[in-house]
C-alpha cells in the first residue's frame, strides 16, 4: 500500500480501475484492488480474536480508564512510511498493548501507562540479528539496562539483495530481560523456519508488565547453522 500526497486526490475515496483510494488517520492512500479472502493462518487467526475480544473489553472500561488511555496515545510519536507524525487513538493503543501483553505471557491490563515515563529499545551496532538453524533461535544485542519483555517479529525469507523493512511479519517469539544485553528468543509453533544461508527481515519491541510499549527496531537478519 502506497501512502500519496496530492491536493487533487485529497478526498477521493473508492475504485477506479485496478486502483482504491482511501484515507486513514495515517492520510490518504492507493492501493490495488483486491478480491477480498478469508485468511486462517495461526497468526492472522489469533490477531483477529485479539482485535474482537479487546475492542469488546474497551467498551466495559470506565470513562476514566478509556481518557487515560486516550491520555497515553497523545504521548506516542509514531511515524508512517512518509516519515510523517500519525496518532494512534486511546482505544488502539488498549488493544496494541493487551495484544503484546498477551504474546509475551504477561497479565491484561485495564489502567492506561503512565504518560510521562518512555521504555527505550535500543540495538547495539552493527544493528543484525541471526536465526540458529540447529537450535530454532533468533538472536540480537541490545544496550544494557532496558527491563522488560522483548517480543521478535520475522519476515519470509529473503533474497540478498532486499533491502524493504516494509514486509509481512509473524511472531517468533519472547524473552524476559532484566538489565541484559543480548536477546536469545527461542521459537513458537507459529513461528517462520528458515535454512542455512537465507537472509530475513526481523522487528523487535518492548513492553513492560504495566503495557508500556517501547520504540519499534527493524533490522536485517540470517540463518545460519
Amino acid at each position: 500500500m502506497a501512502l500519496i500526497r496530492s491536493s487533487l486526490l485529497a478526498d477521493i475515496r473508492g475504485s477506479i480501475g485496478g486502483t482504491t483510494y482511501s484515507r486513514n488517520r495515517g492520510g490518504s492512500y492507493a492501493r490495488n484492488r483486491t478480491v477480498p479472502i478469508n485468511p486462517q493462518s495461526i497468526s492472522q487467526t489469533r490477531a483477529r480474536s485479539d482485535l474482537a475480544f479487546y475492542s469488546v473489553a474497551w467498551a466495559g472500561l470506565t470513562s476514566g480508564q478509556r481518557l487515560a488511555w486516550n491520555q497515553y496515545a497523545e504521548t506516542v510519536v509514531a511515524l508512517n512510511v512518509l516519515g510523517e507524525s500519525i496518532t494512534y487513538t486511546g482505544q488502539q493503543m488498549y488493544i496494541r498493548s493487551n495484544t503484546l501483553l498477551q504474546l509475551a505471557g504477561l497479565v491484561a491490563v485495564t489502567a492506561a501507562p503512565p504518560s510521562n515515563v518512555q521504555l527505550a529499545l535500543v540495538v547495539e551496532p552493527p544493528a543484525t540479528a541471526t536465526y540458529d538453524v540447529s537450535d530454532a533461535e533468533l538472536s540480537i544485542t541490545f544496550q544494557e539496562n532496558f527491563t522488560g519483555t522483548v517480543l521478535g517479529f520475522t519476515s519470509p525469507p529473503q533474497s540478498p539483495g532486499a533491502t524493504s523493512l516494509k514486509v509481512p511479519y509473524r511472531y517468533f517469539g519472547a524473552i524476559g530481560m532484566t538489565e541484559e544485553s543480548a536477546a536469545v528468543i527461542e521459537d513458537t509453533a507459529a513461528a517462520r523456519v528458515y535454512v542455512s544461508g537465507q537472509n530475513f527481515a526481523a522487528r523487535f519491541v518492548g513492553i513492560s508488565s504495566t503495557g508500556l510499549i517501547s520504540n519499534e527496531i527493524y533490522v536485517r537478519g540470517a540463518a545460519q547453522a
